[in-house]
């Protein structure tokens, strides 16, 4: 029996993405990391997959590829002609508001790129669930099209998490310990 690793591929290009409204006085920043269909040359069918908690900001390209591909997601949707479109935060602990306006960004360029009446999914991991239904909302909220037909969130405290407050001061209190 030989076992052999297979590397992450590389995706098909990479877009740095820096917020146009700021939170807090702050723009938030980020990579959109782009792996098109086989027989695509450019953007044509994205699906948008979000980030989630990611504490240490260690999940770039090979580790969020690996995570959403453990089922084979990624590889399956090139298989069927969809784009994947992964945004990585440049800080993934920064305020939700704060991501969801690099979220938003990101959104108006994959707009941008695929032309009108396109419908785009967004996929929201953990985190990733609630930055999207902020940034979402928000754009609806100004009256902003943005051509998203499909949110699916999982594994995101979308009523708020049920966190003990004895831990959450524990957490704040630890927040600069961690190495």
């Amino acid at each position: 029996l030989q076992i052999q690793r297979l590397d992450t591929p590389d995706p098909t290009f990479t877009w740095p993405i820096t917020a146009t409204q700021s939170y807090g006085g702050v723009l938030g920043t980020g990579l959109a990391h782009a792996y098109l269909a086989p027989e695509h040359s450019q953007l044509t069918d994205p699906v948008v997959v979000v980030e989630g908690f990611d504490l240490d900001n260690s999940m770039d390209w090979p580790v969020l590829y690996d995570l959403l591909n453990q089922e084979n997601l990624i590889e399956d949707l090139r298989a069927q002609g969809r784009d994947a479109v992964v945004l990585d935060f440049a800080e993934a602990t920064a305020p939700i508001q704060q991501n969801a306006f690099v979220l938003t960004r990101l959104l108006q360029q994959v707009r941008q790129e695929i032309g009108p009446g396109v419908p785009m999914q967004v996929v929201g991991a953990s985190m990733g669930g609630l930055v999207t239904r902020f940034a979402l909302t928000y754009l609806e909220n100004q009256g902003v099209p943005h051509g998203v037909d499909t949110f699916i969130s999982f594994d995101s405290p979308q009523t708020g998490a049920n966190i003990p407050l004895g831990l959450q001061h524990w957490l704040v209190f630890f927040q600069d310990e961690a190495a």
